[in-house]
């Protein structure tokens, strides 16, 4: 196990008599200033900066020992009120590692540049081979305006648990339906008018739709809500056994917490509280349902709150063993989700679990961790996806949960492996150890095939994500495209063989090196050398580059004004719109809001405009020149992209990232609309599009052709 010490000597600023001991200074020869509030008895201290020119510089900085290969976390509570150029200006953490006292990797955390309440800016590290001391500054950097320094944490820990499955394709929502949809639900705690989960979901459901109830006046023969939520450590005196709470959950979904459902469940069934400051604690999809939609079986993700110690993590779990399983299996429980912390003797134990119903479901689960106060890595927003989830809410189409790997290596392995997995997948790349690979391009079908079927000249899309190194959103959501397009039987894209018989499709993953993400902001390393694309089996068609940039919005842009052009400016939209991306209730911007801008972020449904515009600077690069006086059409889709929550915020960033990417390739092919939701959808010049079905349509000519296909 890791040590708990904060590394960090004087983490608030507070000791020193002229200067805080152990901190170093440095900022812009003018302009910039520092100023330290005492601690009281009531009031911790505060460091405050001051940068009174544009793009000034305040830093303090602290070198600390490290080890090589280790994972650290750091942390940083600050506050913002200041103007910046870009991404990279504001309240930032910078780490540089040193080694023989030479820089040899500088790493940021994405500026905050508008916090008026301390926030915690989070991190996680993983030291180079050879580094054994780290300058950890924190302040201003590329900013005129204030900001605030409360505390900085630096702790080593283990390997971080968080993990996707990116070549797991789940099946999709319309396939695993809930059981009811909770239009109403009833929130039973003795503090229910002030529990942070009744006003969220009376955000998310409205007013009318959530209510309360003191434990006192609860009675199982009049309830009526269509989910009922136990969220205190006792149930009503009214529910005194599991069969009465599973009675209770026949026509409905009920969610009990854990020292509830203990409280009920006789001796074999125990919990334990568990808290620890190093490693975050996480939840591990163990059983498939229809609350798990948007993850993958053995999905690792945040799941707990704060602990009594600063800065720790606390969550409970069962005691697993013999008597408990045996408990499970007669009460027909399934585990939904495991724990994942810092210990053997405490990882994969149980957190949650699940039983079917006639007409609803049982769950014991806690709901702390949608009511904790998250980090700039925004916690809740998962912990929130899965509670409405759980609530019958489906709220993906095409998303799925990712958290980017911390080494190319792995990635470039997982796309290698697609080609083992998927038969119409084919990978080619250098013949080297998966370490040393800097290019790869992934095709659908192999050199003489498409879909198994022999390949014809056709001409081909050519989609490009990575460009920037550490681009999460842009790989990960081309790569929930590409893997629903190819997906196997029985749920197969409704127009994979329509759209394999017009084009022939590429894909080059990560056109620059990858960077470690967690939390860090990408370092726009140049993009390697553009790998040679054969087109000999037809000409290339079109070119795609989907690049995240940190606003919330799509941007489609042209590289010249053309019929084309206004094609897509006045479908594109309207298609968007109509097969839109999941419904998400999480905290975030608002339309078209920026990321670095924290007192922006609010509890609501994320609301992704589109706009297709003309923006010939975007094809100044070397690389477009030769294909500028030739028929290739040239399209640079703009998607959002946080480097500091991408984990948390996955399932939407990866669903409005392959929607729009559907959306525009379908364009080419003529019109192409899947109907992913539970309602019919009504496109103009079709008839309406039931659940499940999609809209297939090529232009030939003037005439569109309508066909219908059960969606994935």
């Amino acid at each position: 196990m890791a040590t708990t010490v904060n590394k960090i000597k004087n983490a608030d600023f507070s000791r020193g008599a002229k200067t805080p001991t152990s901190w170093t200074w440095s900022g812009s020869p003018s302009g910039a200033s520092w100023e330290r509030t005492p601690a009281t008895k009531t009031a911790k201290a505060i460091m405050s900066l001051d940068c009174t020119r544009p793009s000034g510089r305040a830093l303090w900085s602290q070198t600390v020992v490290c080890k090589p290969d280790e994972y650290y976390r750091i942390d940083a509570v600050v506050a913002a009120d200041a103007t910046v150029a870009d991404v990279r200006g504001g309240v930032v953490i910078v780490i540089e590692a040193l080694e023989d006292g030479e820089v040899v990797d500088t790493r940021s955390t994405p500026g905050i540049h508008r916090a008026l309440t301390p926030e915690t800016v989070r991190a996680f590290y993983l030291v180079p081979e050879g580094v054994r001391r780290l300058k950890i500054s924190v302040g201003l950097v590329e900013a005129f305006g204030k900001a605030e320094l409360h505390a900085v944490r630096f702790i080593e820990m283990i390997e971080p648990d968080e993990l996707s499955h990116p070549l797991a394709v789940p099946p999709p929502p319309h396939e695993v339906p809930a059981p009811l949809l909770a239009k109403s639900v009833c929130v039973c705690s003795v503090t229910a008018a002030d529990r942070r989960v009744a006003r969220l979901l009376a955000q998310a459901l409205g007013e009318r739709r959530v209510s309360s109830v003191a434990p006192a006046a609860f009675k199982p023969t009049t309830a009526s809500s269509d989910a009922i939520l136990f969220p205190d450590d006792t149930l009503p005196r009214s529910i005194r056994s599991v069969s009465t709470l599973a009675k209770l959950a026949e026509d409905r979904i009920v969610i009990v917490s854990l020292p509830a459902f203990c409280a009920i469940a006789g001796d074999d069934v125990s919990f334990r509280r568990v808290e620890q400051t190093d490693d975050p604690i996480n939840g591990k999809i163990m059983w498939g349902c229809y609350a798990s939609r948007g993850f993958a079986l053995h999905d690792v993700f945040p799941h707990a709150w704060a602990g009594k110690a600063e800065a720790s993590y606390a969550h409970h779990q069962f005691r697993g063993g013999k008597k408990f399983k045996e408990f499970c299996k007669k009460n027909k429980f399934e585990v939904f989700l495991d724990a994942m912390c810092d210990k053997e003797s405490t990882s994969d134990q149980p957190m949650a679990l699940y039983r079917e119903t006639s007409s609803g479901a049982l769950f014991v689960l806690d709901i702390e961790p949608v009511e904790a106060v998250g980090t700039t890595m925004n916690e809740p927003a998962i912990a929130m996806h899965l509670l409405l989830s759980v609530l019958g809410h489906s709220q993906h189409n095409l998303g799925q949960f990712a958290s980017p790997t911390y080494e190319e290596k792995n990635l470039r392995d997982s796309i290698r492996e697609m080609a083992v997995r998927i038969e119409a997948i084919h990978v080619l790349d250098e013949d080297l150890p998966s370490d040393q690979i800097t290019e790869q391009l992934v095709t659908i079908g192999s050199e003489d095939q498409s879909f198994g079927l022999p390949l014809e000249t056709k001409p081909v899309i050519l989609v490009r994500s990575g460009l920037q190194s550490g681009d999460a959103e842009a790989i990960h959501g081309a790569w929930t495209w590409f893997k629903q397009l190819v997906r196997p039987a029985p749920f197969t894209c409704p127009y994979g063989e329509a759209i394999a018989s017009a084009f022939r499709f590429a894909w080059i993953p990560s056109m620059a090196p990858l960077d470690q993400r967690a939390g860090l902001i990408r370092t726009n390393r140049d993009p390697i050398a553009e790998m040679a694309i054969d087109t000999d089996d037809g000409e290339l068609a079109m070119m795609i580059d989907l690049v995240s940039r940190p606003r919330n919005r799509v941007r489609v842009c042209f590289s010249e004004h053309s019929d084309e052009f206004e094609r897509y400016a006045t479908q594109l939209p309207q298609l968007f719109a109509a097969f839109r991306p999941g419904n998400y209730f999480m905290p975030t911007v608002g339309p078209g809001g920026d990321f670095g801008d924290r007192s922006a972020y609010e509890w609501q449904f994320a609301q992704t405009p589109i706009e297709v515009v003309v923006d010939s600077e975007s094809f100044d690069a070397p690389e477009y020149a030769q294909l500028r006086d030739t028929n290739v059409g040239l399209v640079r889709i703009e998607v959002p992209g946080c480097d500091a929550d991408f984990a948390a915020c996955s399932i939407h960033r990866t669903d409005v990232a392959a929607t729009a990417l559907e959306h525009v390739i379908g364009l080419q092919y003529g019109l192409i609309g899947v109907n992913r939701t539970k309602s019919r959808i009504r496109y103009d010049g079709f008839a309406p599009i039931k659940p499940g079905d999609a809209i297939i349509a090529r232009t030939d000519g003037t005439a569109i052709l309508q066909t219908s296909a059960t969606a994935s």
